[in-house]
């Protein structure tokens, strides 16, 4: 019977009835990811490869939830068991989706280049190759192989061009997006307002990053302003899946928990990694970097050295120059450190972000306080945390044991000294960004903030004063 079972498993679906509940089980699985149901998205994607593995589109959906859950590894030995069924092209892309979430970037290489005998797999195997200078954060390769995708794919996709600048700005070339963004935007059709205002945006973006505030404020004041009269404001967006990161931060906090302890690594989890472990008792599951705070008199070079000195972070650059603000990646899991270096000054610790040029950004300050070691039950380690951790969090959220997905850390913290014309630039820019996405709250909350600054107040005041209902 269990024979009968498996072939039953197996065998492609012809019965009609069959096929509409794969595709009712393929919607439920998507619906799954986007409530957060990760588990619950794997599981039916492990039924749907079951009976579909020919089916590229299901494929895709366990490569998806695998992500999700966290369950790499084990989605990469369900799909060996049905490789002789999967497309050669679809395998391949799977494979190494999965492998670079493992941190298996040797692995990855040898089935890229094994793709790049599959005459039919050009276009796949250039994203591919993408993918992996990402991740090994190589942008020279990066970006060297996104143009070759774009002399590959002629016609290519609106938001190809979007991520090559990133790339771009990455590698600090930000007057050549912001060239070639003027030329596009001119070129732009009219019928094409969403994109010319994301082109307007990154260009807004380009200038920002070459230390214009007020011109980049204009121009990203001048997007919103275009949304708000043509009421080409999007509707909210559907909420899409979000990856959980428990296990990698989990693997980050091994490190850091080590060097603490051996090395005596004079720093502290702070912002958001110390709200996550105070109030919610675990690091947040989908969130994407760590927080640190170098402690006085350490500075975040003296720490970003002991990190990098590890071989197990490299560090990633940034689109400005912060100065002593540092992030690092950490290589095996991908996921980011970021690094705030303390000055004391008095009873107070202070963060400045200082451009080379002199210029101060953004400056910081929470009460001067002293490490302790603690047994996080939560995590299992044993942690630096503040000796009075809700000090801290009192200072840079708040009301801090009030969850508030809206709240931007960066230009609302009540602990920032002065509203400086950088946080009014990027103020600006997150506005635009918000509402071209659809996510009304964050732009009700980046405008009351605005709006606070007398930043075009009356602009300010048309997205404030919109009930939640209207939006």
């Amino acid at each position: 019977m269990s024979g009968s079972l498996v072939g039953r498993a197996r065998a492609p679906d012809r019965h009609p009835l069959k096929k509409i509940e794969n595709v009712l089980l393929i919607q439920r699985a998507i619906d799954w990811l986007r409530q957060g149901a990760h588990a619950a998205a794997y599981a039916d994607a492990v039924v749907l490869l079951a009976r579909q593995p020919e089916n590229g589109a299901v494929v895709d959906l366990l490569v998806r939830a695998a992500a999700c859950a966290e369950r790499q590894e084990e989605a990469l030995e369900f799909l060996r068991r049905f490789s002789h069924r999967i497309g050669l092209i679809d395998y391949g892309r799977a494979q190494v989706s999965l492998l670079l979430l493992a941190g298996d970037l040797d692995a990855a290489r040898n089935v890229v280049a094994d793709l790049a005998c599959v005459p039919e797999a050009g276009r796949v195997h250039a994203g591919l190759m993408i993918a992996i200078a990402e991740r090994e954060g190589n942008f020279e390769v990066l970006l060297e192989q996104m143009r070759e995708r774009e002399r590959l794919v002629r016609n290519y996709p609106f938001a190809w061009l979007i991520a090559r600048w990133e790339v771009q700005r990455q590698l600090g070339q930000h007057i050549e997006v912001m060239q070639e963004a003027a030329k596009l935007e001119k070129v732009l059709p009219e019928q094409y307002p969403h994109e010319r205002c994301v082109v307007r945006l990154q260009r807004a973006m380009a200038v920002h990053n070459i230390l214009q505030f007020e011109e980049s404020t204009a121009i990203a004041l001048d997007v919103i302003k275009h949304l708000l009269d043509s009421s080409a404001w999007p509707a909210n967006p559907v909420s899409s899946a979000r990856l959980w990161t428990w296990r990698r931060q989990g693997i980050v906090a091994a490190e850091i928990e080590r060097l603490v302890l051996t090395e005596e690594l004079p720093v502290s989890l702070h912002a958001g990694t110390l709200l996550a472990l105070i109030r919610e008792g675990n690091f947040f599951p989908t969130d994407q970097d760590m927080d640190l705070a170098a402690l006085p008199p350490a500075t975040s070079a003296m720490v970003v050295q002991a990190l990098i000195a590890t071989q197990a972070f490299r560090l990633q650059p940034l689109a400005l120059d912060l100065g002593s603000f540092r992030s690092l990646v950490h290589i095996r899991t991908g996921l980011a450190v970021d690094v705030t270096e303390y000055q004391q000054e008095g009873d107070r610790f202070v963060s400045t972000w200082r451009h080379p040029s002199g210029v101060v950004l953004r400056r910081a300050t929470v009460p001067a306080f002293s490490v302790q070691l603690v047994d996080h039950p939560g995590v299992a380690r044993r942690l630096p945390l503040p000796q009075v951790p809700r000090e801290q969090l009192r200072a840079t959220y708040g009301n801090w044991e009030i969850p508030d997905p809206e709240f931007d850390t960066l230009v609302s913290a009540p602990n920032v000294m002065e509203f400086t014309a950088f946080l009014g630039s990027v103020a600006s820019i997150r506005l635009a960004d918000a509402m071209l996405s659809g996510r009304r709250g964050a732009a009700q909350h980046l405008a009351q903030r605005l709006r606070t600054e007398d930043i075009a107040p009356e602009l300010m005041k048309r997205i404030t004063d919109e009930s939640p209902k209207s939006l």
